[in-house]
């Protein structure tokens, strides 16, 4: 149990006590001479008797200044729950014998009923009032002061007059330490007696007046005030009663504890590899201690904890009224896409609660890089230009762009734009972020060397993007130069004179050139004499043939050596010599004068 009360209760655990009260019995004048019984002896006509019945009887007379008093034995008398006192009082004037005297007896008879059957001892005390002749007083249920509930006190005049008012009073006192309920209090009016009015208004039904007096705190007194009037002389005799009600309380709080579950997280998160902030607030909002309070966030597929948890719990442990607790954790995301989820909240005794529905749009960026040649075809020796562009396409920031290209082997690096630089064996360069939709833009040339192909490479990173790579080339095709050279020696010469000439051929360019073949023709005045060389000679007339040289390859020279005697004077002379390959289409001339004299 969590509460225990405990009340002790006067004399049993009866929670309702009725108890005959004071009763009252007023007498009007007219009393006889007589002597006192079993209470002494007075002289006759000197005294009023009185009888002592089951209590005890005192008798007190007045005569020419002489009391007489007697007292009857076993003055006290109790028997189950009725105690009976009876008091005579006579006042006789002059003294003499049979002279008029006036008497006044009150009867007070007290009734103590306990509802749990037990037999009570009831104790009347009998006193001088200022405004009454007696005040009587009993407590309830007990009949002592000790364990007693109530104190009622009775107040009454000791004599009235027929035919006119009186009022005569009751007090009902608390005198427990605990409040008692439903205090009721029952006078009973009796037939001589005519009621006037009372304070409080009672009820009146068969012959009695009920007074409700509610509550009474402990030491609380309340007062009954009865007004009314006796019809004829004799006596009135009245009786009350009392009832409460003494509870045994226990009070017992209700609590009713509940449960509140908030969830926020960014609605954006701009790149799939930065971490999810998650922040889970359990209070409660209601009445009393929610115990044993657990928090669960189960994440959607493709979020999950940094510690790699798809489902997130928390102990919150018990929530104190207005109480919360706040709860945080990261988490990642494996994918782009929108995702949407709640957390939950229970507790003992079936509490639960589901938190606000949040989404977050996991974003990410998506590079992609071209490139290409600015002329895919080259010449040996002459610098190639590369072109790179870099696009974000992705709906997320690229953060820390960079772009590498590698310098192919055998070629070396010029320039590059956008601030490019070489580093390594490198161009380098670094854009920062770049927002989704951007672009950026830049180039770099490089000299071939002596490599038939370049084959470059161009690469982009970025944080959490994939890395991207694009490859453009360049063929260099490299061509034959065909040299020609025509020399005579020697030069002038006199008619008969010989002269001879060398032709070389020879190919300076990088390329093999195919079926070269020569032809030089002699001015009038000379004559062929002979010729040898590279390949066979022959002559017809001014005419000499050289005989097809298949193949001249890079760096290969032929030579061949003519011999021509001169046969007229001529003068200045010239000789023609026309080379052609399968790549020199044209034929290369060379011409040599020699000039004929006498």
């Amino acid at each position: 149990m969590k509460t225990a009360s405990k009340m002790w209760m006067p004399i049993s655990a009866s929670a309702l006590v009725a108890a005959a009260l004071t009763g009252c019995t007023l007498t009007g004048s007219g009393g006889t001479a007589g002597s006192g019984t079993s209470g002494g002896t007075a002289p006759t006509g000197s005294g009023m008797s009185g009888s002592g019945m089951s209590g005890t009887a005192v008798t007190t007379g007045t005569a020419s200044g002489q009391q007489t008093s007697g007292a009857m034995s076993g003055g006290r008398s109790i028997t189950g729950t009725t105690a009976t006192t009876s008091s005579t009082t006579g006042s006789m004037s002059g003294g003499s014998s049979g002279s008029t005297m006036t008497a006044t007896t009150t009867t007070t008879t007290n009734t103590s009923t306990n509802t749990a059957a037990n037999t009570n001892t009831a104790t009347t005390n009998t006193v001088a009032a200022t405004n009454f002749g007696s005040i009587s007083t009993v407590f309830y249920p007990s009949g002592t002061e000790i364990g007693a509930a109530l104190r009622v006190d009775r107040m009454c005049p000791p004599e009235v007059s027929a035919n006119a008012n009186f009022t005569y009073e009751l007090k009902v006192t608390n005198v427990t330490r605990v409040a008692l309920e439903n205090v009721m209090l029952t006078e009973t009016i009796p037939a001589n007696f005519t009621l006037a009015s009372s304070e409080p208004t009672g009820n009146v039904a068969g012959g009695a007046a009920s007074f409700n007096l509610g509550s009474l705190a402990p030491g609380q007194t309340k007062s009954v005030r009865v007004t009314g009037m006796a019809g004829n002389a004799g006596s009135i005799a009245s009786c009350a009663t009392v009832t409460y009600t003494l509870p045994i309380c226990c009070t017992i709080t209700v609590v009713n504890p509940s449960l509140k579950i908030e969830k926020s997280m960014p609605p954006i998160l701009e790149s799939q590899c930065d971490t999810l902030p998650v922040r889970l607030v359990v209070s409660n909002p209601g009445t009393g201690i929610a115990r044993n309070v657990m928090v669960s966030d189960p994440l959607p597929a493709g979020l999950m904890s940094v510690d790699g948890k798809q489902n997130v719990e928390f102990s919150a442990g018990d929530l104190a009224a207005g109480q919360s607790k706040t709860f945080e954790f990261q988490a990642k995301a494996s994918k782009m896409g929108t995702f949407t989820n709640s957390a939950t909240a229970k507790a003992d005794g079936g509490l639960t609660a589901n938190s606000n529905t949040v989404n977050v749009d996991v974003r990410n960026c998506n590079l992609v890089i071209a490139k290409r040649a600015e002329k895919a075809q080259l010449f040996q020796g002459r610098p190639a230009t590369f072109t790179i562009e870099v696009r974000n396409t992705g709906n997320g920031v690229a953060r820390n762009v960079m772009v590498n290209d590698a310098v192919p082997a055998g070629a070396t690096f010029t320039s590059a734009t956008e601030g490019g630089k070489l580093v390594g064996n490198a161009v380098q360069w670094s854009f920062g972020d770049m927002a989704p939709g951007a672009s950026k833009t830049m180039a770099v040339t490089m000299n071939p060397g002596t490599s038939a192909v370049i084959n470059n490479t161009a690469t982009v990173r970025s944080v959490c993007c994939a890395e991207q790579s694009a490859n453009a080339s360049v063929a260099y095709d490299s061509a034959p130069a065909i040299v020609v050279e025509l020399i005579d020696e020697p030069d002038p010469l006199l008619v008969g004179e010989e002269t001879t000439y060398t032709i070389k051929v020879r190919n300076q360019g990088l390329k093999t050139d195919t079926n070269l073949r020569a032809v030089l023709t002699l001015a009038n005045g000379l004559q062929f004499v002979s010729g040898a060389g590279a390949s066979p000679v022959s002559a017809g007339g001014q005419v000499i043939t050289f005989g097809t040289i298949a193949s001249l390859a890079p760096k290969q020279e032929v030579i061949w050596t003519i011999r021509a005697r001169s046969s007229a004077a001529n003068g200045d002379t010239r000789q023609n010599l026309s080379v052609t390959t399968d790549f020199f289409k044209n034929p290369i001339v060379e011409i040599e004068s020699t000039n004929l004299v006498q």
